[in-house]
């Protein structure tokens, strides 16, 4: 029986192409983790994929994916059951222009990348609070940061679902999407919009009360009444 391979493109970068410091599988293994990556938001393939896809060992994987690691072209992260060591996932995440400085006093790289670690700080509130991200929701929170609204944004919004003891992302997702149509992108915003409902709604209660007292002592009637007799 015929394996099925994979009918996307994957796209290998002239800075991993060039890198003499990374082996020739493991830029050929680049191009296949950024492929799942646009495809999904993150890769979710196991090793064994990996291993099967290109006739290695699950060995020779985990050393190509360290060297790309070692060398900051992408990001793994290991999902624990809640409590545990017990690895129940682990995803591999793409650093998106990775710039390298390289340190006279211990000549290592260090990578910076924003928008790696916002989404790395989301995902992991995600799976503290409401269990493990799927590709589909993990894509669906990307879309927003690309809308440009800010990780603490989204991350108020989840904590809005945790405290109100709602935890479904579709409750979420309807908080920020009244943030898109309402144009509000930082937490900043949000928390002015927050406090002008609120004001609003303390001051539409007290003139409910102001025209119930009104009401309630209005005796103009009973005096006529009084006035007749």
């Amino acid at each position: 029986m015929e394996r099925d391979e994979p009918n996307y493109f994957a796209i290998i970068p002239a800075n991993v192409r060039y890198d003499k410091n990374l082996k020739d599988k493991a830029k050929l293994l680049y191009g296949e983790i950024t492929a799942l990556c646009n495809k999904e938001g993150v890769c979710w393939a196991k090793n064994e994929y990996f291993a099967d896809l290109y006739d290695v060992t699950k060995t020779t994987v985990s050393t190509l994916i360290k060297n790309l690691i070692d060398n900051g072209y992408i990001k793994s992260k290991l999902i624990y059951k809640e409590g545990t060591k017990e690895i129940l996932n682990r995803y591999l995440s793409i650093v998106k222009d990775p710039i390298k400085k390289n340190l006279k006093d211990n000549n290592i790289n260090i990578i910076i990348n924003k928008k790696e670690e916002e989404k790395e700080k989301i995902i992991d509130f995600y799976n503290n609070n409401f269990g493990l991200i799927t590709p589909y929701i993990a894509e669906n929170i990307f879309s927003y940061l690309e809308d440009g609204l800010q990780q603490d944004l989204i991350i108020r919004a989840m904590e809005e679902a945790v405290s109100n003891n709602i935890r479904k992302w579709n409750y979420v997702k309807t908080i920020l999407n009244d943030c898109v149509n309402n144009q509000i992108k930082t937490l900043e915003q949000y928390t002015i919009k927050q406090r002008e409902f609120k004001n609003k709604k303390a001051n539409k209660t007290t003139a409910n009360k102001k025209q119930e007292v009104t009401y309630n002592t209005d005796f103009s009637e009973y005096d006529q009444y009084v006035k007749r007799d």
